[in-house]
């Protein structure tokens, strides 16, 4: 049984108002395992998710504030998973793990559903070449535990593993998943926003074929480690906003939302040190992740005019190193180097002034990418001496994380003041630069 609460906040003070949502998730699952005979190991269960949508809480922290205090819709879910694979060895060379898993997806009043002319919360205006809000006719009541809409998944899954030698294998996977909660990230904010949303009679919940392939070998008695994989990701009903969306304080997502396509493939490089004094890895991933939405028909412009562009956690170059040097009994050193591109950005490419004030109009969704991500953490170990006929031990670990404090920008703004009007100035947010930490361990 799981209980989690997670809470996102912010405080707007250019609007002077606060503003926070929560998810509450209750999971409870059973896992079996039945040792069927030497080749054969069942597995299968079940789990129940019950869910606590809070949107949004609005309330302003100033006096001067113009906004008032506002409850955006609550939302509630139930999610089911049923599974059932087996582990099944063929011959000494060959084994499979194959199984099948049903979910389904329950969104629950009590709440308020919108009505939309034919259906439909967004609709292109074509004059204007835009997407607009669509019609709403009317409003629906559903009552505490009433369904709103229901949705139910398969999920076939198959994983081969073949061996070459007693140091080498190769693996092949494919799987299908059902996503029932959607992310969706504002990447031109000034802060990284974040709303999450869960599937509903306008959002379809999203799905992903996977297929990969890898080959695997130990070396040197074990010693060392080296694998090699390749994988491609089919994505379907994908959720991003239409320009111009805005979505703080927004009560009816589905007027900004869009449902696309995706695709995401790459190759994983992982080369590891086992054993000795000094341990590690080295990790290279080579990854593109791609989204596209046509819009509803073909007269539509979508996103980028339905052309495939870089998603928002589309990072394609990805390198990890991770040491551990044990220098005596009592003391070891570990470090851990991370570097990755950075993530798409939408910038804005020219201005017009309307009205007094500045209109920015910005570049293709994604187009443009914040600086690169890299730091290095360090770390050191120091355990207790070891005292005869006791089982316990107690270490000290003093760590830096950053320790060449990179300001890492998590996104670019860009505004002007009356010294700079005419030439906005780009403004980076960072978080976390170099963190020392100090903490005691004691096993017993």
């Amino acid at each position: 049984v799981i209980y989690s609460q997670y809470d996102y906040n912010f405080s707007f003070d250019i609007f002077k108002f606060d503003w926070r949502s929560t998810i509450e998730n209750l999971n409870t699952k059973l896992d079996y395992t039945w040792f069927l005979n030497k080749s054969n190991q069942i597995n299968f269960g079940f789990d129940v998710q019950r869910y606590y949508f809070n949107p949004g809480v609005i309330a302003p922290n100033s006096p001067e504030s113009a906004i008032n205090r506002a409850q955006l819709d609550k939302k509630q879910a139930w999610e089911y998973g049923l599974y059932i694979d087996n582990k099944q060895k063929l011959s000494s060379h060959l084994s499979l793990r194959y199984g099948v898993r049903l979910s389904s997806f329950d969104r629950i009043g009590p709440e308020t559903k919108r009505n939309y002319a034919d259906d439909a919360p967004i609709v292109y205006n074509k004059s204007k070449g835009k997407y607009e809000t669509g019609v709403s006719l009317s409003s629906q009541v559903y009552a505490s535990g009433t369904s709103l809409a229901h949705f139910v998944g398969i999920e076939p899954r198959l994983n081969l593993t073949y061996t070459l030698t007693t140091n080498s294998s190769i693996k092949m996977s494919y799987n299908r998943i059902n996503q029932y909660i959607h992310l969706v990230s504002n990447t031109t904010s000034p802060t990284p926003l974040d709303i999450w949303t869960p599937s509903g009679p306008y959002i379809k919940p999203q799905k992903v074929d996977q297929a990969g392939i890898g080959y695997f070998r130990n070396l040197d008695h074990d010693r060392y480690e080296f694998s090699l994989e390749l994988y491609y990701k089919k994505l379907y009903n994908s959720v991003d906003y239409i320009d111009g969306a805005e979505l703080i304080a927004n009560n009816e997502l589905e007027t900004v939302l869009f449902q696309g396509d995706g695709r995401a493939y790459g190759v994983e490089v992982l080369f590891k040190k086992n054993r000795g004094p000094f341990k590690g890895w080295l990790s290279y991933t080579f990854s593109k992740t791609q989204r596209r939405f046509k819009g509803f028909s073909n007269n539509e412009i979508g996103v980028n005019g339905g052309l495939y562009y870089p998603a928002n956690n589309d990072r394609p170059h990805d390198v990890s190193v991770t040491t551990s040097y044990q220098i005596s009994p009592r003391v070891r050193l570990g470090s851990n180097f991370i570097y990755q591109t950075g993530r798409p950005a939408t910038f804005p490419t020219s201005k017009y002034y309307y009205a007094g004030f500045i209109v920015p109009n910005y570049e293709n969704r994604n187009q443009s990418r914040l600086t690169d991500y890299h730091r290095l953490d360090f770390s050191m170990t120091l355990k207790s001496p070891q005292k005869e006929n006791k089982k316990s031990t107690a270490e000290w670990v003093f760590s830096i994380y950053n320790i060449y404090n990179r300001k890492n920008a998590i996104s670019i703004s860009f505004s002007s003041d009356e010294a700079t009007r005419d030439i906005p100035q780009a403004k980076r947010l960072a978080f976390f630069g170099i963190l020392p930490s100090l903490s005691w361990n004691k096993k017993f």
